[in-house]
């Protein structure tokens, strides 16, 4: 996100510059800013400028290098970043929240999970498939995007099996 807004910001500096070099060369009141004022973007410039500084937790970039499907909303509430993670079975999500450098999982029936590590929010996940997993038929197998995560951390194993068939 850091880098969409840097692009923005240098390229409201560009306008700014290109903006000063036609009102050298021309008349400013025929510049397309208005009338050669920079106002507008300088007001835009100073917004970007404002924008407060996102960091992104460290065990949600590695969710998200993992190819995690992550969502981010802003609860003003709290005055926090909530991150959203699906593929929680029953619940569908699961939110996390930074608090006190504490990443906490919060689920279904005010759960709530201390999360020190990637393991540790994939082992939530698999608890949640297995208390689920018998209740539909849909949950049989685990989430398609947490699956590699799953088999890397040992907590289910793969297994091939070859069934041999007749038919007419």
């Amino acid at each position: 996100m850091k880098n969409n807004v840097e692009k923005i910001y240098s390229e409201l500096i560009r306008k700014r510059k290109a903006n000063d070099l036609f009102c050298d060369i021309n008349s400013c009141s025929s510049s397309p800013y208005m009338d050669g004022s920079n106002k507008i973007l300088d007001d835009m410039i100073k917004y970007v400028e404002e924008l407060p500084e996102i960091r992104i937790n460290n065990i949600v970039n590695e969710l998200i290098e993992n190819n995690i499907s992550v969502s981010i909303e802003y609860d003003q509430s709290i005055n926090k970043l909530v991150y959203i993670l699906k593929g929680f079975y029953k619940s569908d999500t699961i939110k996390l929240i930074e608090t006190d450098d504490k990443l906490i999982a919060h689920a279904r029936y005010e759960e709530e999970t201390l999360i020190e590590s990637l393991r540790d929010i994939v082992e939530l996940n698999y608890r949640w498939w297995k208390s689920s997993k018998d209740r539909f038929e849909g949950w049989a197998n685990p989430d398609s995007q947490w699956l590699p995560l799953l088999l890397k951390y040992g907590f289910i194993k793969e297994e091939i099996k070859v069934i041999k068939t007749y038919i007419y």
